[in-house]
């Protein structure tokens, strides 16, 4: 092989690697790309529930606090009866 045909080869094949490498690349962004939405897709749905679990905690609260006001000798056997049970399953 001479070096003219050699050379000829050698640029052929770093021609090839060349585009091997862009398509690889290529493959890799896109496969990023689809991640990073998904990620993003999965962000946005869970801060919506945390939006809305925090909002039904506020709204249990609100409907607790109403219940004590209504019914406080209630709420404090409740609460006495809450904490012997726990007192006794603590032990």
């Amino acid at each position: 092989m001479d070096s003219r045909n050699m050379s000829a080869t050698v640029g052929e094949a770093a021609s090839r690697t060349s585009d091997a490498t862009g398509r690889a690349a290529q493959r890799a962004h896109e496969a990023i790309d689809q991640v990073s939405s998904a990620v993003q897709n999965t962000a946005e749905r869970v801060s919506a529930k945390s939006d809305e679990w925090m909002q039904r905690g506020d709204e249990m609260m609100q409907q607790l606090r109403s219940t004590v006001r209504e019914r406080p000798v209630m709420a404090i056997a409740v609460a006495a009866a809450v904490g012997f049970i726990l007192s006794r399953l603590t032990r």
